[in-house]
C-alpha cells in the first residue's frame, strides 16, 4: 500500500494499514522472514529503496546474498546467527547493497525474532531496512575534515620548530660567508648550505599554507586576470598536445584574496591535471558566478547559502579513484613515482582554500577525468592590507634596538646580525623584561623586535601592552608559526608596524628595520 501525495489515512484503517503508512512516511522498508521455509515478505518501500518494483524480487531470504556486497556478508551472518541462538536481544547490522542502477547504497538493518515453536526454536523474524547512505557520506566527510585539521595542527607545529632550527642554520651560514675568502672552498660550501636552506624554507612555507598558518597580505581582486595569466604560462610550458580552454563569465564578482596564493592554487591543480593527461588531453578553466540557494556538500564541509565566484578546473585525464580522493589533500601523499612529486601540491591547495574561507567540490572517477570546483565568497568590502616587504636598499643604522626571543640560539643570531649592521642591541629572553626596560629607559630605544610564540606572553600581546604605554615606539613582529595572526590580521596591522616570517637573512631584516624606522620617523 502506498500513500499518494495529498492523501490521508482512512478513519477506518486497521493497525496494519496504519503501520504501513508510518513505515513509508519514515522511508523504512519492512521484511518478514518465515525461517523454516526461508520465504520472506518484503514491503514495496524495501524494494523501492534499491530501485526495484516489488514484483521484480523473489520472496526468498537468499535474495539478500545476491544484493549484498559479498565482503559484507560474513558480518551479517555472524550477527544474524548470534540473534538466532539467543545471544543478542536484537539483530543489527550495517552493510552495502547493490541498487538496480548499479550504485551502492548503505543499509541499516534491525530485526527481532517474534515467534518461536514449543521447543524455543525461531520460526518468524521481522525487521526494517533504512537507507543511511547520506548519513554515512556525511560522517566520512566529517572524519576526513577532523583528520585534516589534526594533520594541519601537527604540520604547523613541526614547521614552527623546524623554522627555529633552519633560522640558525641560515643565519649563521649567512654571517660566516662575510668572514671567509669569497674564492675559498669554505665560501663555496657555505653557498651550498644557503641554497639548500632556501629549498627548506620554501618547503616550510608549503607546510604552513597547508596548515593555514601563513598570514599573507590580502586584497579585493578579480579572478579573471589571474586565470588568464596562469593559462598563458601553462600554454608556454606544457606540451602542445595538451589544449587549454578558458571560459570567463564577465558577471563574476571580485573576491577577497591573496593573488599570489590564488596563482599558486591554480598552478598546482593545473600541473596535476596535466600530469594525469599525459601525453595529451584538454584542460578547461572556467570562471562563473554562482548563487547557492540551499546548503550543498563539498570536500571541505557544507557550502552555506550565498553568492560565490566559482573557478572550475577540468581535465580529460585518468581520473581520481574514491580511495585517492580520501587521501589526496594529506601532506606528502602522492601517486607519482619516487622522484616525480613531493606530495605537497594538493595539500597546499587545501590550505589556500581553507584560509580564504572557500570550498572545494571534486567530481571524478577512475578513468573519467576530474573536475575541481572552487567556491570563493564574493567580496563585500576591502580588507585591511598591511605591507611587509621593504623597498629600501639601505641596510645599516646606529639606532638602539630592543630584541626579545625565548630561543637562545635565535636571540644570539639576531643580535649578531643587527650588531654587524651597526645597531646597538639589547636582547632579552622574557617579554616582562622588555616592559621593565621600557619603563626605566622609555626614550632610549628606537625599535622593538619581538618573537610571536613565547611561553609567558605572545608577541602580539606584548605589542598591545607596549603600544598602549609607548604608542610612538615602532614594533616588528617575527613569526615562524601563528594561527592567531592569520585569524586577526586587522588586529596585528593596528598593533605592529611590520610582520616578518622566519627564517630571515641579514639583508632582509636590515631592509625591514630601515623601512620601519625611516617611515615612522624614529630614526636617530
Amino acid at each position: 500500500m502506498t500513500l499518494e501525495q495529498g492523501s490521508s489515512i482512512p478513519n477506518n484503517a486497521d493497525d496494519k494499514t496504519r503501520l504501513s503508512f508510518a513505515l513509508e512516511a519514515a522511508e523504512l522498508g519492512m521484511w518478514d522472514w518465515h525461517i523454516p521455509s526461508d520465504e520472506v515478505v518484503l514491503s514495496r518501500q524495501w524494494a523501492a529503496m534499491l530501485g526495484y518494483d516489488i514484483s521484480e524480487l523473489k520472496p526468498e531470504i537468499s535474495l539478500l546474498e545476491k544484493l549484498v556486497i559479498a565482503e559484507d556478508l560474513p558480518a551479517i551472518k555472524e550477527n544474524l546467527n548470534a540473534h538466532l541462538r539467543g545471544d543478542t536481544e536484537l539483530y543489527e547490522a550495517q552493510f552495502r547493497m547493490k541498487h538496480k542502477s548499479g550504485d551502492v547504497r548503505w543499509i541499516y538493518d534491525r530485526a527481532k525474532i517474534i515467534e518461536r515453536d514449543s521447543e524455543g526454536n525461531p520460526i518468524r523474524m521481522c525487521g526494517i531496512h533504512q537507507d543511511i547512505t547520506n548519513l554515512k557520506t556525511l560522517n566520512e566527510r566529517l572524519q576526513r575534515t577532523q583528520k585534516m585539521e589534526a594533520v594541519g595542527q601537527l604540520a604547523g607545529g613541526i614547521a614552527h620548530d623546524f623554522n627555529n632550527i633552519l633560522a640558525a642554520i641560515m643565519g649563521f651560514a649567512d654571517l660566516t660567508t662575510e668572514l671567509v675568502n669569497p674564492s675559498s672552498k669554505a665560501h663555496e660550501n657555505l653557498e651550498y648550505i644557503l641554497k639548500a636552506s632556501d629549498r627548506a624554507k620554501s618547503l616550510i612555507q608549503q607546510i604552513l599554507s597547508f596548515s593555514r598558518q601563513s598570514h599573507e597580505q590580502i586584497a579585493t581582486m578579480p579572478l579573471s586576470p589571474i586565470i588568464k595569466e596562469v593559462s598563458e604560462l601553462l600554454t608556454a610550458s606544457l606540451p602542445s598536445s595538451i589544449h587549454i580552454h578558458v571560459d570567463v563569465d564577465k558577471e563574476t564578482k571580485s573576491i577577497c584574496a591573496n593573488p599570489t596564493k590564488i596563482h599558486e592554487l591554480l598552478m598546482n591543480c593545473a600541473t596535476n591535471a596535466a600530469y594525469a593527461m599525459r601525453p595529451k588531453g584538454d584542460l578547461f578553466f572556467r570562471l562563473l558566478p554562482r548563487k547557492v540557494e540551499q546548503p550543498i556538500f563539498s570536500q571541505l564541509g557544507t557550502i552555506s547559502p550565498g553568492d560565490y565566484s566559482v573557478i572550475e578546473i577540468e581535465d580529460t585525464g585518468t581520473g581520481i579513484s574514491k580511495h585517492v580522493q580520501n587521501k589526496m589533500f594529506e601532506p606528502f601523499f602522492t601517486t607519482k613515482p619516487v622522484g616525480e612529486g613531493t606530495g605537497m601540491g594538493l595539500s597546499v591547495v587545501y590550505g589556500i582554500v581553507k584560509s580564504h574561507n572557500a570550498y572545494i567540490q571534486i567530481e571524478s572517477s577512475k578513468g573519467k577525468g576530474a573536475l575541481f570546483r572552487f567556491y570563493f565568497p564574493i567580496s563585500t568590502s576591502s580588507p585591511v592590507a598591511h605591507s611587509r616587504d621593504g623597498q629600501h636598499s639601505a641596510l645599516r643604522g646606529t639606532e638602539k634596538i630592543l630584541l626579545v626571543d625565548d630561543e637562545e640560539m635565535i636571540r644570539q643570531l639576531e643580535s649578531e646580525m643587527l650588531s654587524s649592521l651597526g645597531y646597538s642591541v639589547t636582547s632579552v629572553a622574557h617579554a616582562n623584561e622588555i616592559l621593565d626596560r621600557l619603563e626605566n629607559d622609555k626614550d632610549e630605544y628606537a625599535l622593538l623586535i619581538t618573537d610571536q610564540t613565547m611561553p609567558e606572553m605572545s608577541g602580539l600581546e606584548l605589542a598591545r601592552i607596549v603600544k598602549s604605554k609607548h604608542p610612538h615606539l615602532p614594533i616588528i613582529l617575527c613569526s615562524g608559526y601563528s594561527d592567531e595572526l592569520a585569524r586577526q590580521s586587522e588586529v596585528f596591522s593596528k598593533t605592529t608596524d611590520m610582520v616578518l616570517s622566519k627564517p630571515l637573512y641579514k639583508n632582509e631584516i636590515g631592509r625591514a628595520i630601515r623601512q620601519v624606522l625611516d617611515t615612522s620617523g624614529a630614526a636617530h
